[in-house]
């Protein structure tokens, strides 16, 4: 064949080319097809947008409308989602291309201006604030959600999950008690105290917990079920008054049995065990501070447990650093002088006996200077 002229080469070189750039484009967008298949997961959506895209608009720094607005939806998007969430859940630990493709992913979305969200930044939590939205409708999630406690990487979100999904997960919940398991123990005890319901059946199965090794987290809980609790009375003031730890738990747990609770903190306050005292004093501010502290709310019933139990924590702390830093007298007449006109004829005496014995010590009775008890038993007398 003879060649052509050099215009029909140079013709012929440019087609060459621009089939080469169709080509190259082609592959670009089949490629970019797939990648955001992959990190879009085929999530069910509601008014156009994604299952995580709601979820994110459930941030408690998202406008009150926006949130509420993001609730609906997720209740609309309903049991369809279970599918997603199972799979967020047991979502392995991402690795370098785990990283890789979250950096796709964070492009994707930054060139959408943020409307389009293909792949949540933590699934499993994700997943967790899902259920709790959902509530009992999410039930038939509970099963796989038990199984995932024994999940080193999952069990932190699956004990929030159960907590939010409320009242179906108490009976499961109850059943982990007995684990081989420690930390199943710990979360399944934890969820119930958060989760606070059916106590004809929680407060049994907790106070069988009460006396073990690790029966911190039993005794907190066991407060968390309010005058429900009240068959509990004597194993708590043991714990705060006999027992070698557990004195900041039991307290936390009495001072929210009402005035039932009162009389055990009240005969803690004169305890020769200057532990028992100082919790028995923390758990006294603890059950003034109620009415202020229950109204604080969170982004989940867990969230609210551990943050209430946070907040004690810390209050006890800095109570400790006063009775090392002036005595118990100081901080602790103030405390109880109301008491001591309580209508409560029990009350009463038991503030008299509290403000006698405080009258006894001196003002600014000095203290060796060591390091306070650590609310939450981690540290023995």
């Amino acid at each position: 064949m003879m060649p052509g002229t050099p215009e029909q080469a140079t013709s012929q070189r440019i087609t060459r080319r621009a089939w080469r750039g169709i080509g190259a484009l082609v592959l670009l967008l089949i490629t970019l097809a797939v990648v955001v298949a992959y990190l879009a997961e085929r999530e069910p959506q509601y008014q156009g947008r994604s299952l995580s895209s709601w979820l994110a608009d459930l941030d408690r720094s998202k406008p009150a409308p926006v949130r509420a607005a993001a609730q609906l939806a997720v209740h609309q998007i309903g049991t369809n989602a279970l599918p997603t969430l199972r799979r967020w859940m047991v979502a392995k630990e991402e690795g370098k291309q785990g990283g890789i493709r979250k950096r796709i992913a964070a492009w994707l979305t930054s060139r959408s201006g943020g409307r389009l969200n293909w792949f949540p930044p933590d699934r499993r939590w994700l997943a967790a604030r899902a259920y709790e939205t959902l509530g009992t409708l999410a039930e038939p999630a509970v099963p796989e959600l038990i199984a995932s406690l024994r999940d080193e990487a999952s069990r932190d979100q699956a004990a929030f999950a159960l907590a939010g999904i409320g009242s179906p997960s108490v009976g499961p919940l109850i059943s982990c008690l007995s684990s081989e398991d420690a930390e199943v123990q710990r979360l399944a005890t934890t969820a119930l105290g958060a989760i606070g319901a059916q106590p004809e059946r929680c407060v049994a199965a907790l106070l069988d917990r009460v006396g073990q090794t690790n029966q911190f987290d039993a005794l907190r809980s066991l407060g968390e079920f309010g005058d429900a609790a009240v068959v509990a009375l004597p194993q708590l003031e043991s714990a705060l008054t006999n027992s070698e730890s557990g004195w900041f738990d039991a307290s936390y747990a009495l001072a929210q049995l009402g005035e039932d609770g009162l009389l055990p903190l009240m005969r803690g306050m004169v305890s020769t065990n200057s532990n028992a005292r100082r919790a028995s004093a923390a758990g006294l501010v603890w059950h003034d501070s109620l009415p202020r502290v229950r109204g604080l709310g969170g982004e989940s019933r867990m969230g609210s447990f551990l943050g209430r139990m946070s907040a004690f924590n810390t209050m006890s702390m800095q109570l400790s650093v006063r009775f090392y830093s002036s005595g118990e007298a100081a901080p602790l007449a103030p405390l109880v002088a109301p008491y001591v006109q309580s209508s409560d004829p029990r009350v009463r005496e038991a503030a008299a006996a509290v403000t006698n014995r405080l009258a006894q010590l001196p003002p600014h009775e000095k203290r060796p200077v060591t390091q306070p008890h650590l609310p939450g038993g981690s540290n023995d007398e």
